[in-house]
């Protein structure tokens, strides 16, 4: 039975001692002792394992330096020359037809005669190496598989996360750019024996976030799982970078749907320019503004780079020089690209405090592997699965400005996200 499993029996049966009494008690005393006493046993045994490996690598790293030292032409003691010997077939990790590896190293070691290769040297008269061994070329291994960088995440990364098992809903008092204060006035000069003025009662509002479960599951062959070590932890990654990248583009979508959000009409269809993005900045109020950062598409960015000022015609507006990337920053906020709507069409470039975004958790990221069932065992595959427990909402209007297009118009396909 695996750890984690042991745990979850070994809490339940701890939850249920409080209300038990007389056999029923003793009954229940002993089964959590003895999933208290395997859980230990099995952390005694992996301690264990992992002190032998350990001393092994230890020990391959230094038969390692040995090999380097031999190759070298470095006089190297007998005792270090026997023991390189002896353990040759052990410590040979094959990377290939015609290739090994000691583990731990960072490099291969081709030749035609691979499998004798280290004994040979590890025999080889003091300050002679054979012809054969002098063929040995030391090149960086082959990576087992080629993984390219995964999607960011910056809305989600960015947003303010809360707990949400059943939902949850965000109060807020109603702000808007008129009456940042909800209603609360103060006026100065009032007589100390006056009345002090009272305001209106703060209308009061709730953003409600229903999660939903995001999901997905792929079956891998067993034989292919053996055939490439690294295999299993770059398909984890994966499955969980994808579930995070469907969340983001989520949000992206409500995010564009929000009929709160503020319509900036661009100067020119099809094209991104400086007004565009003064505009942006501009159309929400500066006490607001002032923590907010650009968001836009790729396409909006690579139009951007290769805008020339009008100061100084033919240099890139927004690049140091024409041999340096572009600002870190865009008129003077940061920025940064996520999937965003294409170039020219409504909400390719945003603006706000992407804080103001919650995202409700009911279940953090889990990740599950299983090779259990009839189907599974006789497909001898083993299925991974990824799954979490997400909403979000937008509780407070007036606080992002996207750019739209000519005309005014949004995409119809997108669904609203949830209102006040």
């Amino acid at each position: 039975m695996l750890r984690d499993e042991l745990i979850i029996k070994m809490r339940a049966s701890h939850a249920k001692i409080p209300g038990l009494e007389g056999d029923e008690l003793t009954r229940e005393t002993a089964v959590f002792d003895e999933l208290t006493r395997e859980v230990e046993r099995g952390d005694v045994i992996w301690r264990q394992e992992q002190a032998v490996m350990h001393t092994r690598e230890t020990e391959d790293f230094e038969l390692w330096d040995v090999f380097g030292q031999l190759m070298r032409g470095e006089h190297v003691e007998d005792v270090a020359r026997d023991a390189l010997s002896i353990r040759e077939n052990g410590i040979k990790d094959r990377a290939g037809p015609g290739a090994f590896r000691l583990p731990g190293d960072g490099y291969a070691w081709m030749s035609a005669s691979s499998d004798r290769a280290v004994g040979d040297v590890a025999r080889a008269p003091a300050g002679s190496i054979s012809s054969d061994i002098s063929n040995l070329l030391k090149c960086p291994p082959l990576t087992p598989i080629f993984q390219l960088p995964l999607p960011p995440t910056p809305l989600f990364d960015k947003a303010t996360k809360v707990p949400a098992i059943d939902g949850v809903a965000i109060p807020f008092l109603v702000q808007t750019a008129a009456d940042p204060f909800a209603s609360v006035n103060v006026t100065c000069g009032v007589g100390e024996a006056e009345d002090k003025p009272e305001s209106s009662i703060p209308a009061d509002g709730k953003c409600t976030i229903t999660t939903d479960e995001c999901a997905g599951s792929t079956i891998i062959s067993d034989k292919a799982l053996r055939r490439v070590p690294a295999y299993e932890a770059i398909i984890a990654d994966f499955m969980r970078g994808a579930l995070k990248f469907q969340i983001e583009t989520n949000i992206v979508v409500a995010l564009n749907a929000d009929g709160n959000v503020v319509l900036v009409p661009r100067a020119v269809a099809a094209a991104v320019g400086w007004t565009d993005l003064v505009d942006l900045e501009g159309a929400i109020p500066w006490y607001w503004a002032v923590s907010g950062e650009y968001a836009m598409c790729q396409d909006a960015q690579t139009f951007l780079k290769r805008t020339l000022g009008a100061v100084a015609p033919g240099y890139p507006l927004y690049n140091v020089t024409t041999a340096a990337s572009m600002y870190t920053s865009l008129n003077g906020r940061p920025f940064f690209l996520d999937a965003m709507s294409a170039l020219g069409v409504s909400g390719d470039v945003f603006y706000g405090d992407y804080s103001h975004i919650f995202v409700g958790i009911g279940q953090d990221i889990a990740f599950r592997r299983t090779n259990e069932g009839a189907t599974l065992v006789k497909a001898n595959s083993t299925m991974f699965a990824v799954f979490s427990d997400i909403g979000y909402c937008i509780p407070v209007g007036g606080v992002f400005a996207k750019l739209y297009d000519v005309g005014g118009s949004q995409s119809p396909s997108l669904s609203p996200s949830p209102s006040p």
